[in-house]
Protein backbone atom coordinates (compact mmCIF):
# COMPACT_ATOMS: atom_id res chain seq x y z
CA UNK A 1 0.00 0.00 0.00
CA UNK A 2 1.46 3.38 -0.95
CA UNK A 3 2.03 5.87 1.84
CA UNK A 4 -0.11 9.01 1.51
CA UNK A 5 1.97 12.15 0.96
CA UNK A 6 0.78 13.78 4.22
CA UNK A 7 1.75 10.68 6.21
CA UNK A 8 5.17 10.48 4.56
CA UNK A 9 5.77 14.18 5.18
CA UNK A 10 4.71 13.85 8.83
CA UNK A 11 6.88 10.83 9.63
CA UNK A 12 9.90 12.24 7.81
CA UNK A 13 9.55 15.54 9.69
CA UNK A 14 9.28 13.67 12.99
CA UNK A 15 12.35 11.55 12.19
CA UNK A 16 14.39 14.69 11.47
CA UNK A 17 13.11 16.35 14.67
CA UNK A 18 13.96 13.22 16.68
CA UNK A 19 17.54 13.11 15.38
CA UNK A 20 18.02 16.87 15.83
CA UNK A 21 16.72 16.80 19.42
CA UNK A 22 19.05 13.92 20.24
CA UNK A 23 22.01 15.83 18.82
CA UNK A 24 21.02 19.01 20.67
CA UNK A 25 20.82 17.15 23.97
CA UNK A 26 24.31 15.71 23.47
CA UNK A 27 25.79 19.08 22.49
CA UNK A 28 24.96 20.46 25.92
CA UNK A 29 23.77 17.65 28.21
CA UNK A 30 23.30 20.02 31.16
CA UNK A 31 20.81 21.97 29.02
CA UNK A 32 18.95 18.90 27.80
CA UNK A 33 15.40 19.50 26.63
CA UNK A 34 12.79 18.61 29.21
CA UNK A 35 11.13 15.18 29.27
CA UNK A 36 8.03 16.92 27.93
CA UNK A 37 10.02 18.19 24.93
CA UNK A 38 11.29 14.67 24.23
CA UNK A 39 7.75 13.30 24.69
CA UNK A 40 6.58 15.60 21.87
CA UNK A 41 8.74 13.63 19.39
CA UNK A 42 9.34 10.19 20.92
CA UNK A 43 7.70 7.46 22.95
CA UNK A 44 8.58 3.98 24.22
CA UNK A 45 12.16 2.79 23.93
CA UNK A 46 13.11 5.71 21.64
CA UNK A 47 12.11 8.16 24.38
CA UNK A 48 13.96 6.12 27.02
CA UNK A 49 17.07 6.02 24.83
CA UNK A 50 17.07 9.82 24.35
CA UNK A 51 16.93 10.38 28.10
CA UNK A 52 19.60 7.72 28.81
CA UNK A 53 22.01 9.03 26.16
CA UNK A 54 21.75 12.56 27.49
CA UNK A 55 22.29 11.40 31.09
CA UNK A 56 25.25 9.26 30.02
CA UNK A 57 26.95 12.23 28.35
CA UNK A 58 26.24 14.45 31.36
CA UNK A 59 27.55 11.83 33.82
CA UNK A 60 30.76 11.40 31.79
CA UNK A 61 31.28 15.13 31.29
CA UNK A 62 31.12 14.74 27.52
CA UNK A 63 29.54 16.91 24.87
CA UNK A 64 29.08 16.63 21.14
CA UNK A 65 30.29 19.17 18.61
CA UNK A 66 28.71 19.17 15.20
CA UNK A 67 25.40 17.62 14.30
CA UNK A 68 24.50 14.57 12.28
CA UNK A 69 22.63 15.11 9.05
CA UNK A 70 20.06 12.98 7.33
CA UNK A 71 21.45 11.73 4.02
CA UNK A 72 18.37 9.75 2.96
CA UNK A 73 15.02 8.61 4.32
CA UNK A 74 13.08 5.72 2.83
CA UNK A 75 9.75 4.27 3.96
CA UNK A 76 10.18 0.52 4.31
CA UNK A 77 6.88 -0.35 5.96
CA UNK A 78 3.40 1.12 6.40
CA UNK A 79 0.70 -0.35 8.60
CA UNK A 80 -2.22 2.10 8.61
CA UNK A 81 -4.56 -0.39 10.31
CA UNK A 82 -2.17 -1.19 13.18
CA UNK A 83 -3.07 0.14 16.61
CA UNK A 84 -1.59 2.72 16.58
CA UNK A 85 -0.81 3.26 12.88
CA UNK A 86 2.86 2.59 12.17
CA UNK A 87 5.51 3.51 9.60
CA UNK A 88 9.01 2.06 9.42
CA UNK A 89 11.80 4.22 8.04
CA UNK A 90 15.33 3.45 6.91
CA UNK A 91 17.27 6.63 7.67
CA UNK A 92 20.88 7.06 6.58
CA UNK A 93 22.53 9.36 9.12
CA UNK A 94 25.83 11.07 8.32
CA UNK A 95 27.83 11.72 11.52
CA UNK A 96 31.11 12.55 9.80
CA UNK A 97 31.13 16.10 11.21
CA UNK A 98 30.38 14.97 14.78
CA UNK A 99 33.04 14.86 17.48
CA UNK A 100 32.59 13.80 21.12
CA UNK A 101 34.75 15.74 23.58
CA UNK A 102 35.41 15.82 27.32
CA UNK A 103 34.80 18.98 29.33
CA UNK A 104 38.53 19.73 28.87
CA UNK A 105 38.24 19.42 25.09
CA UNK A 106 39.97 16.04 24.78
CA UNK A 107 38.60 14.01 21.87
CA UNK A 108 36.67 10.91 22.94
CA UNK A 109 35.54 10.16 19.39
CA UNK A 110 36.35 12.01 16.18
CA UNK A 111 34.02 11.88 13.21
CA UNK A 112 35.39 10.47 9.96
CA UNK A 113 34.19 10.42 6.37
CA UNK A 114 33.03 6.83 6.91
CA UNK A 115 30.62 7.76 9.73
CA UNK A 116 27.31 7.02 8.05
CA UNK A 117 24.89 4.58 9.62
CA UNK A 118 21.53 3.14 8.76
CA UNK A 119 18.98 3.80 11.50
CA UNK A 120 15.71 1.91 11.47
CA UNK A 121 13.02 4.10 13.02
CA UNK A 122 9.56 2.90 13.91
CA UNK A 123 7.16 5.84 13.95
CA UNK A 124 3.67 5.52 15.42
CA UNK A 125 0.65 7.79 15.68
CA UNK A 126 -0.98 7.17 19.08
CA UNK A 127 -2.72 10.57 19.01
CA UNK A 128 -2.56 13.68 16.89
CA UNK A 129 1.12 13.49 15.93
CA UNK A 130 3.65 10.95 14.77
CA UNK A 131 6.23 9.84 17.38
CA UNK A 132 9.39 7.76 17.01
CA UNK A 133 8.82 4.69 19.19
CA UNK A 134 11.88 2.61 18.38
CA UNK A 135 15.37 3.13 16.98
CA UNK A 136 17.41 0.14 15.92
CA UNK A 137 20.34 -0.70 13.67
CA UNK A 138 20.69 -3.59 11.23
CA UNK A 139 23.65 -5.99 11.47
CA UNK A 140 25.22 -4.18 8.53
CA UNK A 141 24.48 -0.55 9.28
CA UNK A 142 26.48 0.92 6.40
CA UNK A 143 24.63 3.24 4.06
Amino acid sequence: MPVPADVQSGVESNARDFLAAGAKSLASPAATPSPEDFAAIATGSAYDSMIANSQDFENNGWHQEGAPTVATIMVTGFEPSATPPQVTLAVCVDSSAVNVLTADGAVVRKGTAADRSLNILTVVKPGERWLVSKQSFPDNSAC
